[in-house]
């Protein structure tokens, strides 16, 4: 999990939420926040995450430059990269069993990276790639099932990412990343998961996260940051990825026909 000071008032409740759900489990609860957005450390954190940062509930690392919300998985994959890690964001409540669902879930699906929500179709017109093409929530029928036209929302619905996922040795150039996909990590990891060919696949129960979403956390997600920056949209973040990775856009049309 990762956040910014405009939301980092919700951490302790989201994080409790799962680590409730962590007993007796070979887990750790890792946060990433970055230097220069709480210069003074710890101390700019609220008093509930400080007192479960010092008594070991969580796991903080510190990021020397600003990632925004890639902080959410590449610090921890550098961590722990012999490790299932299961990302996702602070502006939900996790529901009991979620937790569950997940492990148990790898246990049955070893290699596939398993996904708890989308929210919109992807696909294309043409060569044209249209990435908002139907905006929804999956419905209840989906679960279990591979995904084939739908891109993750990992911070909404969590994704678990087996040991071993990226191998590509362009997902770790940082500066690319920030220059292709700088505000949008789920962009920068699918596109690493449609040209290493994994298999996304529905977690075995959906669930209607937007009914557990902290209040004011909309309005204070991390996106913001990016203000009127047009450069940011999904149209625009992807035709920088196909010009940059050709075979993205030839592995992506093959896999949604």
């Amino acid at each position: 999990m990762t956040s910014w000071p405009k939301r980092i008032d919700k951490v302790a409740f989201a994080m409790y939420s799962i680590y409730r759900q962590l007993k007796n489990k070979n887990a750790k609860l890792v946060l990433v926040l970055a230097k220069p957005e709480f210069p003074n450390g710890l101390g700019d954190c609220p008093k509930a995450l400080r007192q479960m940062v010092q008594s070991g509930v969580i796991e903080l690392l510190w990021c020397e430059r600003n990632l925004f919300s890639h902080k959410k998985l590449m610090p921890t994959l550098g961590l722990f990269p012999n490790n299932p890690i299961l990302v996702c964001d602070e502006d939900i409540i996790r529901p009991d069993g979620w937790v569950d669902m997940f492990i148990n879930d790898h246990v049955i699906h070893p290699t596939d990276i398993l996904v708890g929500g989308c929210v919109f179709d992807i696909g294309f017109d043409g060569n044209t790639f249209n990435p908002t093409k139907l905006f929804k929530f999956d419905a209840p029928d989906c679960a279990g099932k591979v995904i084939k036209n739908r891109r993750p929302a990992n911070g909404f619905g969590g994704v678990l990412y087996p040991a071993g996922t990226f191998t590509d040795p362009r997902f770790y150039d940082i500066d690319n990343m920030m220059r292709l996909s700088r505000y949008s990590d789920e962009s920068w990891q699918f596109c690493f998961n449609i040209i290493e060919g994994r298999t996304l696949r529905w977690t075995s129960k959906i669930y209607p996260y937007q009914y557990w979403q902290q209040a004011g956390t909309y309005e204070t997600s991390m996106s913001k940051a990016r203000g009127n920056d047009k450069r940011d949209s999904y149209r625009e973040i992807y035709e920088r990825l196909f010009n940059e990775f050709p075979e993205l856009r030839e592995k992506l049309q093959a896999r949604i026909q």
